[in-house]
């Protein structure tokens, strides 16, 4: 069955709508929920009720109950006045901060060693000492701000982690004592644990250079291990970074490697539904299907709890109660 809409037509800018769902992941709770009815009204969710109660009258309806729904989010408000540029002394590091704070940037992100595929560098050579991450760590603190640190090494994440940073992103090569130490300091890892896979099927197809696929070769598993490592230690993972500079549809392509490699289906789920919207300080905002917050939700054909294949597959985009993407049949 189609999903179908009752009498009351959408209306692109009303941001209200009422949503039945065959199963429901609320990014909240340990297991699904079989038949909700998910009420979005002026862009927040107001209200979840069972599956055999009526739709508000005065609400457009949309019938998802062959569907999984799951919250989601919109990134096209990240701030577009920021600014780049390369300093090299802590005071330096300090001035560009200000500048980024400056022009809008409501979170901090420092290149603290150098991404595994550069020439002519070892993988994840350091680029910032810890007095220079410190020095945007004390500007992000006088702001309410959060820092992430992009790391590879074990020795940037150790100076990372010591010198005050929230998360660090990547974190392909750290070792046993860098670990501990995220886990010591209560440090958020975002780990893309798709991405070796992607680089090894584009990087085949494009020609990439001997030199690079050899590196992605090495760093692939290394940051697997790392992964299954942290997640027996209790470290909160979000879900990996690159997933907004991948192409679109494969927006949902890392469930499946976290799964394989120890995470459970819905902390996978959670990892970028809740966790992340609690690392970021906003869950009063977004991460779930929870009356109050905005009403973001997709939805998929199948169970993303059994088979994460799925989420490979968004059939349904609802942001702030507007739908803006529907199955085609």
């Amino acid at each position: 069955m189609s999903p179908s809409l009752a009498s009351v037509p959408f209306v692109p800018d009303s941001g209200s709508v009422a949503v039945r769902c065959g199963t429901l992941i609320d990014g909240l709770a340990d297991d699904p929920a079989d038949s909700r009815l998910v009420i979005i009204r002026d862009g927040r969710f107001e209200h979840i009720d069972s599956g055999e109660a009526p739709p508000p009258a005065d609400l457009p309806y949309l019938d998802l109950v062959e569907f999984t729904c799951l919250p989601g989010h919109d990134e096209s408000e990240i701030p577009a006045a920021l600014r780049t540029g390369v300093a090299s002394t802590p005071e330096e590091f300090e001035d560009a901060a200000r500048r980024a704070v400056a022009n809008g940037a409501d979170f901090l992100k420092v290149m603290a060693s150098g991404a595994v595929f550069s020439f002519g560098i070892e993988p994840g050579s350091p680029e910032m000492h810890q007095d220079d991450i410190e020095a945007v760590v004390k500007v992000a603190r006088e702001h309410g701000l959060q820092v992430t640190a992009h790391v590879h090494s074990a020795q940037s994440g150790k100076d990372a982690v010591l010198a005050g940073v929230d998360s660090l992103e990547h974190a392909s090569l750290l070792d046993d004592e860098a670990i501990a130490l995220v886990a010591e300091h209560n440090v958020t890892l975002s780990m893309d644990v798709y991405n070796g896979t992607y680089t090894e099927n584009v990087g085949r197809e494009q020609g990439y250079p001997e030199i690079v696929m050899q590196r992605n070769f090495d760093t692939t598993e290394a940051q697997r291990i790392v992964f299954e490592k942290a997640y027996a230690l209790g470290i909160p993972i979000t879900y990996g970074t690159d997933g907004a500079v991948l192409p679109h549809h494969m927006g949902g392509w890392q469930f499946g490697i976290m799964v394989e490699r120890s995470m459970t289906p819905m902390d996978a789920m959670r990892s970028a539904m809740s966790v992340a919207a609690s690392h970021m300080g906003w869950e009063d905002e977004v991460g779930a299907v929870k009356p109050g917050l905005f009403g973001d939700l997709i939805a998929v054909r199948g169970n993303p709890l059994e088979d994460q294949e799925v989420m490979k597959d968004v059939s349904v985009v609802i942001k702030g109660g507007l739908a803006f993407k529907l199955p085609t049949e």
